[in-house]
C-alpha cells in the first residue's frame, strides 16, 4: 500500500464575513444579502444593530450568528453613549444581568 501525505495550506481569503477591531471597540459585517453581486460591510455599533443584521440574515451560520453575538456585546460594553445604559464595572451582579439581557435580545433574532 502507499501511503500519501496531504499538505494542508491556508488560503488567504479576499472576504472576511466579519472584521473586529478591539483597540478601536469596532465591529463590521459583510452583508450576505448582497453576495455575489456586491461586497459591502456594515457597522454594527450596539447589540440592537447585531440583532437587526441577524433577523434580516445579513449575517449567516451559527458559528458568524455566535461571533457577530459575543462581540455585538463588547462593542457595546466599550460604548460611550449606549441605548441601554450600562452598569459600572465595579457592580458584578448588575454586569452579570446587563450581559444576560443583551444575549437575550440575541437570542430573540432566530
Amino acid at each position: 500500500a502507499c501511503a500519501r501525505r496531504y499538505t494542508w495550506r491556508r488560503r488567504k481569503m479576499g472576504l472576511e464575513a466579519i472584521r473586529y477591531d478591539a483597540s478601536a471597540g469596532r465591529l463590521q459585517i459583510l452583508n450576505q444579502l448582497l453576495l455575489p453581486s456586491k461586497s459591502e460591510y456594515e457597522e454594527v455599533a450596539c447589540v440592537e444593530d447585531a440583532w437587526k443584521a441577524i433577523k434580516e440574515m445579513k449575517v449567516r451560520g451559527a458559528p458568524a450568528i455566535a461571533i457577530v453575538g459575543a462581540l455585538s456585546v463588547a462593542v457595546e460594553l466599550r460604548r460611550v453613549d449606549p441605548p441601554t445604559p450600562v452598569p459600572p464595572p465595579d457592580t458584578t451582579a448588575a454586569l452579570k444581568e446587563f450581559v444576560a439581557t443583551c444575549f437575550d435580545r440575541l437570542k430573540s433574532a432566530r
